[in-house]
């Protein structure tokens, strides 16, 4: 990855693209070969796990519109990444889960109120977020991608290959903001939503389009998107803006819940659970 320094759920347009892109994806494409999925939690192998005694049921309550993370089936049953990786961490340690979804408005006053322990969703940690509320440490970090034409050369999209090239991201996101402070030599045409970026890049208008790696492999996967375009090598990362953790989110001084989510969602990534479940809704590597 090319690792630069320039919003999860917070970050409307990611919702909007991710939903666009998704179901006609999975319809049209199905698992490939098995492929690598990065490490995102550091994990101690020394760290002492936490008693589970007495646990009682964790109260689990995610976004009921946020695909791939979570979102609900055609049957209405509640699925998607961050589900299945709760689901997986209440059967890896034998715990009761009671899972439930709601708007995204009504979130976080549903677990302020008491009617939950965890959300799992994402959302930006922001200090004023963090005054009460604490967070796991990230099960997953997003990536920026350019996707360019099937037919283009462009071996790796760095700055330096893509200088005077016309660039398009969608207009008010992180990305944009990206694009102006790093490739101050090329050309930046801003535009509404995915789709506009899309048809661009499709119609030769811009030579690259710049935005989340999940909703850009979704989107080349879709068929609205006619086959045209490929995710060029080279993937940005930085934590602050393209690539914001996710997490699993309690209230504040809640350490007990913290920890037990903390310690199964490694107990994931050591067995390389984690890998296998996010293959199963991300069809081709985002990376």
């Amino acid at each position: 990855m090319l690792a630069m320094k320039l919003k999860f759920r917070s970050l409307p347009v990611l919702a909007l693209l991710l939903a666009v892109a998704w179901a006609p994806a999975v319809q049209a494409q199905s698992a490939g070969a098995p492929y690598a999925v990065p490490r995102f939690r550091h994990v101690d192998p020394l760290a002492k796990p936490p008693d589970l005694t007495n646990l009682g049921t964790i109260r689990l309550l995610a976004d009921e519109d946020f695909p791939p993370f979570s979102y609900r089936d055609s049957s209405g049953a509640l699925t998607g990444f961050s589900i299945a990786m709760a689901n997986a961490v209440c059967d890896e340690l034998k715990i009761t889960c009671q899972f439930s979804a709601k708007p995204y408005d009504a979130l976080l006053p549903a677990l302020r109120a008491g009617e939950a322990d965890a959300l799992i969703v994402g959302m930006r940690l922001t200090p004023p977020l963090l005054e009460s509320l604490d967070a796991t440490r990230p099960y997953y970090r997003s990536l920026g991608r350019f996707a360019v034409k099937q037919e283009s050369t462009l071996a790796l999209a760095h700055q330096r290959a893509l200088e005077g090239a016309r660039l398009g991201a969608v207009a008010a996101t992180v990305h944009e903001a990206y694009l102006k402070a790093h490739f101050k030599d090329a050309t930046l045409t801003a535009y509404p939503d995915m789709a506009a970026a899309g048809q661009a890049l499709q119609a030769g208008e811009i030579d690259a389009f710049f935005a989340d790696a999940s909703a850009l492999m979704f989107w080349t996967l879709a068929p609205a998107s006619g086959n045209c375009c490929r995710l060029a090598e080279g993937a940005y990362v930085d934590t602050d803006s393209l690539s914001p953790g996710m997490s699993f989110l309690v209230k504040r001084q809640d350490a007990r819940h913290k920890a037990v989510l903390d310690h199964g969602l490694d107990r994931l990534e050591s067995s390389g659970v984690q890998a296998v479940i996010f293959r199963r809704f991300f069809p081709v590597s985002p990376w």
